[in-house]
């Protein structure tokens, strides 16, 4: 029940928030919980083979990573780098199989050219839908499916609450107006994404309307970062050796420091990191589709019989 509850307030903790303050909540989300995140899962996935054996999993990969090449060609940029950087991403995932060295290594290798081509070839619009496209059906779609699988898994009062409260802290976001507070921070770390925004409160029509899905994104990644180190007890993610426990945490405050001196380059360092811990989640999220189906017929099948 601890747990439960604390997952609850963290809910209501991250909904408040996003209200009050979207881009803050939005901004600090990425940049300093998303690392730590993308970190501790990957090596928890890693230890659990990513729920497929290797070689099964291999086409997942290179399927997932070059599907984020194509909203680069719908929106119209074209350039050989950022097929170098999807071909890096791609050898990235598949070394992730083997052995840790190779990954680490390419992913540092492939975050020197997400560097270099973000910061001089990649027009500031596009950089934040590359950072929201790829990524927001994973931090909302599938926190929903885990907490809907949770709940058909075992229907008690507390996986209810969690489903029941999740889809009303959603739904708050169309209903009650958002707040536009923003800190100096905020305003300072986001100019360069300021295209991007218009473009969103253009196709919304209102700044009202831009302003509340821009909450609901800061909710949807706030509370997915949350709700993975609530349940630090259950997954045991933490369980590794005290090298990987120094080596994740050396990165992790090398991209904090990288945020805070430059939120673009730091969003650039890690966004391989961002798009490799997605993909490789991939089997684990259809796992946990799966077990939705089966639960849900399994009920069905029991209530008709």
């Amino acid at each position: 029940m601890k747990m439960v509850a604390l997952d609850l307030s963290l809910m209501v903790l991250a909904a408040i928030a996003a209200h009050l303050a979207p881009l803050d909540v939005l901004l600090a989300s990425y940049a300093f919980l998303g690392p730590a995140h993308y970190l501790t899962q990957i090596s928890w996935m890693h230890d659990r083979g990513y729920n497929l054996p290797p070689r099964r999993a291999r086409p997942w990969i290179v399927a997932m990573l070059a599907a984020l090449v194509v909203p680069t060609a719908m929106i119209g940029v074209s350039t050989w780098a950022v097929a170098a950087l999807a071909a890096g991403l791609v050898l990235a995932g598949l070394a992730s199989l083997e052995k840790p060295l190779p990954l680490w290594m390419l992913l540092s290798a492939t975050s020197a050219a997400a560097i270099v081509v973000g910061y001089f070839y990649l027009p500031p619009w596009f950089l934040l839908l590359l950072l929201l496209v790829p990524t927001l059906g994973h931090v909302f779609g599938f926190t929903a499916l885990f907490i809907a699988s949770g709940f058909a898994r075992k229907p008690t009062l507390g996986s209810g609450a969690s489903l029941g409260l999740f889809v009303l802290s959603a739904i708050s976001f169309a209903a009650i107006p958002t707040a536009g507070f923003e800190t100096g921070w905020a305003r300072d770390a986001v100019p360069v994404f300021e295209a991007a925004l218009k473009r969103v409160a253009d196709l919304f029509g209102s700044d009202r309307a831009s302003r509340a899905m821009l909450g609901f994104v800061a909710f949807a990644y706030a509370y997915h970062y949350l709700n993975w180190f609530a349940k630090t007890e259950l997954l045991r993610w933490h369980a590794i050796s005290d090298s990987r426990i120094v080596m994740m945490a050396t990165i992790w405050v090398a991209a904090s420091v990288t945020y805070l001196v430059d939120y673009r380059l730091g969003y650039l360092a890690t966004l391989p990191l961002s798009a490799l811990h997605v993909t490789l989640e991939f089997p684990t999220d259809v796992a946990a589709a799966r077990h939705l189906v089966r639960s849900v017929r399994s009920r069905l099948t029991s209530s008709f019989a």
